[in-house]
């Protein structure tokens, strides 16, 4: 048995994995390596953290809006 489990990939992103076989993976929660390497993965994703900046790629131009037209 295990005491953790996750699936993790461009589909999945990282899934905790909580039973297999209905046999519960740990207490059958998310565990805290799971849940840490899943809030590191979203920081990254999202731009919330510099680290491995190089990863991620620009798929838009930042466009200036005007406060309002009279």
């Amino acid at each position: 048995m295990a005491d953790e489990a996750f699936f993790c990939g461009s589909g999945y992103e990282v899934t905790p994995i909580l039973s297999v076989d209905r046999f519960p993976v740990g207490n059958g929660q998310p565990g805290p390596i799971t849940q840490e390497i899943l809030q590191h993965y979203l920081r990254v994703v999202r731009g919330t953290t510099d680290k491995h900046a190089e990863w991620r790629t620009p798929i838009y131009q930042k466009v200036q809006v005007m406060a309002s037209l009279k």
